[in-house]
């Protein structure tokens, strides 16, 4: 049974955007609220940001404001690792939710429907590496591929978005927060793998593999010591954690829709065409194969022409199909 919308607690979490007086379409952090009240009429909605943001006219039950933890930069001073910023915000949000479902999002990213919600418990099979009570809704956009993607990315499942059980999403995101700047200049200090010759960035980990590997270190030991290991047993455990604890779905199938990054969609399936991201049925097939479930057609395992053509097809008609049927 789907959750019912009193029953959920949605956690817009991160930096407001837009004050009174930008254009409508700039507020981007209102038009997230005002989705939630439309899409999940009865949730609680709790906003988690900053101290000193300008409040006016949001419309959450619950506000929290934390200290900005600040960030590390990296590519000298043209990106900065906000790891740390994403822990303290989606955590204090999540504690403060009363709801037993959480549905936790960033903060310039709206509703378009509830289609998370249906994949939510659709999947019972437990697996051996399995630490939740009920796997959760996380998004296949950035949910990296090992070996499909020059960093390699095990344990890299995205952060987007997680819809489950309170007690779960809480669980994910209770990690400590990263030692800094050691965890993005690591590789300052540190010499580089013998099979990596040099890297502009010198991060340990990605933001999504440091809480992930975080988490699933408070349940069991994690041997990977840096996102450049690619060991197939890494990449086997890498695999088990994902097929174990998450359902990764699509934003557009899940509904969500990114207005600070509003190429996403189009991005994500490009992405999945070029095998860089999990796809849902890449997704699914892991499911089979460490869960032992045989009822779904595994084409994440076809030729890779196969694969390419058939999600090329999705990639052309991906704004006007139907949500994904599940079996």
């Amino acid at each position: 049974m789907q959750p019912a919308n009193e029953n959920i607690s949605v956690v817009v979490q991160g930096p407001v955007f837009g004050r009174p007086g930008d254009p409508a379409g700039e507020r981007w952090t209102r038009l997230a609220i005002e989705s939630v009240r439309k899409v999940l009429p009865g949730a609680e909605v709790v906003l988690s940001t900053w101290k000193g943001s300008d409040l006016s006219d949001l419309r959450a039950d619950l506000v929290v404001e934390n200290e900005d933890p600040g960030a590390a930069s990296y590519f000298g001073k043209e990106a900065q690792n906000n790891v740390n910023r994403q822990i303290v915000s989606t955590l204090a949000g999540i504690k403060t939710a009363t709801r037993p479902y959480v549905l936790k999002i960033r903060s310039e990213t709206v509703l378009a429907h509830d289609g998370f919600r249906r994949f939510f418990g659709r999947f019972p099979l437990r697996c051996a590496a399995q630490v939740v009570g009920e796997r959760v809704v996380a998004s296949t956009l950035s949910s990296y591929v090992p070996r499909e993607v020059s960093f390699h990315s095990c344990y890299s499942p995205s952060d987007w978005f997680h819809f489950g059980l309170r007690a779960d999403v809480l669980d994910i995101w209770d990690v400590p927060l990263a030692p800094e700047p050691a965890t993005t200049l690591w590789f300052t200090t540190h010499p580089f793998p013998a099979a990596v010759k040099d890297s502009p960035s010198k991060l340990r980990y990605s933001i999504e593999q440091y809480i992930w590997v975080a988490f699933l270190r408070k349940h069991h030991p994690v041997e990977f010591d840096s996102l450049w290991e690619i060991a197939d047993e890494t990449v086997r455990a890498s695999e088990e954690s994902l097929a174990a604890n998450l359902v990764l779905v699509s934003p557009r199938h899940a509904g969500l829709h990114s207005l600070k990054y509003p190429a996403s969609a189009t991005c994500g399936v490009i992405c999945h065409v070029r095998r860089g991201c999990y796809s849902h049925q890449h997704w699914r097939a892991l499911y089979e194969r460490y869960c032992g479930e045989r009822r779904f057609r595994a084409t994440a395992w076809y030729p890779p022409f196969f694969r390419g053509a058939r999600c090329a097809i999705r990639a052309f008609h991906h704004l006007r199909s139907a949500p994904l049927r599940l079996s």
